[in-house]
């Protein structure tokens, strides 16, 4: 019972995590775009999964703005951060050491921004918006012509999104691992007989082959044994343990009588 419980309840957090960081952030993110430029049914633009602030500093590096608040942290000892110089422009210090040209400099036709990002999220008469996951890059136009970009953090940053799913998938790990235990609950048999003790998965132990029974036993309730044996020359041990052996203390009665020790060292 207490191994099906740890394994709905590692599974549930684990699905709870990665469904915020993978589906109800963005959503979430949407909405707030939706608030923030006019427009209704924030949930329903399309979201580019590959858009985040380091691929918007990438195309739009060299254009002025009038916003940028985003700041990414990613390894040991690693930061990518965008900031704005002194002149106006954007992007990393990285990238603009890097690029010796402007990428989408004012004036660039809106065709150049399709060209590069694809089909916006949503175009107004001054505006094309490129919706992310956590956040939104706005290019004002001047008819047909680029003015300057921005991007915009939602309510949830790609931080929040990453560390979501960093914690999911741990947790889902930590699930597999609970689960593959409940597994081993459902399917080991432990029984005494008068040939010796059966385990699944294991060989016979004849009783003359025990050699030591080792046991937490502080009150005649023990929680885990430890049966090591000789077979043929051949040492072994096998641990039972009362959350995979129902009737623990029973086996651990049957083997003393049966093999002979008085009582587990």
């Amino acid at each position: 019972m207490r191994t099906s419980l740890l394994a709905l309840f590692v599974s549930g957090f684990a699905a709870a995590f990665l469904w915020d960081g993978n589906v109800r952030y963005p959503r979430k993110n949407a909405e707030a775009f939706a608030v923030a430029v006019g427009a209704d049914g924030g949930a329903d633009f399309p979201i580019d999964s590959r858009l985040t602030a380091e691929r918007a500093a990438d195309v739009g590096w060299a254009l002025p703005t009038t916003a940028v608040r985003t700041t990414r942290t990613s390894g040991v000892g690693s930061a990518v951060r965008t900031t704005r110089t002194s002149d106006g422009r954007v992007g990393t210090a990285h990238q603009r050491t890097a690029h010796h040209r402007q990428v989408l400099p004012p004036g660039s036709p809106v065709a150049d921004i399709l060209t590069r990002l694809g089909e916006p999220a949503l175009r107004q008469k001054d505006s094309v918006y490129f919706l992310g996951r956590a956040g939104y890059l706005e290019f004002r136009l001047r008819g047909d012509r680029l003015v300057n970009a921005q991007w915009v953090n939602g309510p949830y940053s790609e931080t929040d999104l990453r560390w979501q799913c960093r914690i999911g998938y741990a947790l889902a790990v930590a699930g597999i691992a609970a689960l593959y235990h409940l597994a081993r609950v459902l399917t080991m048999r432990v029984s005494v007989t008068d040939a010796g003790l059966r385990v699944s998965g294991k060989p016979l132990i004849p009783f003359d082959a025990i050699t030591v029974l080792r046991t937490t036993d502080a009150e005649k309730r023990p929680d885990a044994v430890a049966v090591e044996y000789v077979i043929n020359g051949r040492a072994g041990s096998v641990k039972l343990d009362s959350y995979v052996v129902r009737d623990l203390p029973g086996v651990v009665a049957a083997l003393r009588e049966r093999a002979g020790f008085p009582h587990p060292e």
